[in-house]
């Protein structure tokens, strides 16, 4: 089933316009998928809809999340289900994200918010060991290098070429292992290729789920959150947009993130939809 994007109001396309939107979004103006997929998880959604607003889908599986959330682990849980960052090629070691590095389980990992808990509206800023929510979400937590972690601490996500002045720029090496690239006296930090995919699905998961400024459901766990608060500030929302597309493109959903959904559906009960339909991140942001 196809389903054609369009805009959810006339300011956002205004926006667009004024952002001189790129052909690259054309990517996006098809949306494939079946009722039937993933044992019919999404059917009760309107995600197959033809002619539904960004906006209608977005509620749509922000209520969906919400319902089949079943199960809120607490930070300190993150460790016992480590499963959710298992190498694939190895079932006794993890996968460092941001290298990629594969190291045993009992490696001294940090627990990294892919969204900065500082950059939460204190929606998940002070996370304690018996703290639930999204800074205890498995979809949203990966494990890191403590000193890659600390490297870029909770600058924003961006790509260095698009600075005018990045001569501080330097690469992270983890025991040698590319992670990403930052710009000190930007404040800036370019994951590796073949992790910004991967920040861009989480980013959409953690802001459809708990973000309640768009309407739906809320619970204890939802407040505000914005884009722009974890992106370098030099962007403007619509590059944002672009900029997550882009990531969401270049590096395509992999088999360990498939095997984390899995996984940790039978834990929490839900799912990241931005990895089993990468498309639905051009259907959310109305382009």
């Amino acid at each position: 089933m196809k389903k054609t994007i369009y805009a959810s109001t006339f300011v956002l396309f205004s926006l667009c316009l004024l952002a001189s939107c790129e052909d690259k979004r054309a990517d996006y103006d098809v949306f494939e998928g079946n009722p039937s997929d993933y044992n019919g998880y999404y059917a009760s959604t309107n995600i197959y809809d033809e002619n539904v607003s960004s906006g209608d889908i977005t509620i749509s599986l922000h209520n969906l999340m919400i319902e089949t959330h079943t199960y809120y682990n607490t930070y300190n849980e993150c460790y016992e289900y480590s499963e959710a960052g298992a190498d694939l090629d190895d079932s006794g070691n993890l996968e460092l994200f941001w290298s990629g590095r594969s190291v045993p389980k009992t490696y001294n990992y940090n627990r990294e918010h892919v969204w900065p808990r500082s950059k939460s509206n204190s929606l998940f800023n002070d996370v304690e060991p018996s703290s639930r929510g999204a800074g205890s979400d498995l979809h949203h937590i990966r494990p890191t290098d403590p000193e890659t972690n600390t490297a870029h601490w909770a600058w924003g996500y961006g790509e260095i070429a698009d600075l005018t002045n990045a001569s501080d720029q330097e690469t992270l090496l983890e025991a040698g292992v590319d992670a990403g690239i930052i710009c000190p006296s930007e404040r800036i930090y370019e994951p590796s290729d073949e992790f910004k995919g991967d920040v861009a699905r989480i980013l959409m998961y953690v802001y459809v789920h708990y973000n309640a400024a768009s309407g739906g459901l809320t619970n204890e766990y939802t407040g505000a959150l914005g884009f722009a608060a974890v992106f370098w500030d030099g962007y403007d929302i619509m590059q944002i947009y672009d900029l997550l597309l882009d990531w969401n493109e270049i590096d395509p959903v992999s088999d360990i993130e498939r095997s984390r959904n899995e996984y940790i559906f039978t834990i929490q009960g839900n799912r990241n939809p931005f990895i089993d339909y990468p498309a639905l991140m051009g259907l959310c942001l109305g382009i």
